[in-house]
């Protein structure tokens, strides 16, 4: 499974309006900022799972 970046995982919200997600799709982020991102879930699924 391939990683999203942030703005691909909240493009992917039907809550959120086309155009938040045009602008989204528009903005770039950094892998960085995704890594952090995708890590600090990582590490609140694994906390939240072993509790």
């Amino acid at each position: 499974m391939q990683e999203k970046t942030i703005c691909e995982y909240l493009a992917a919200d039907r809550k959120i309006p086309p155009d938040a997600k045009r602008i989204l799709r528009d903005l770039s982020i950094t892998d960085k900022i995704s890594d952090i991102y995708i890590t600090s879930i990582k590490q609140e699924n694994a906390s939240s799972a072993s509790a």
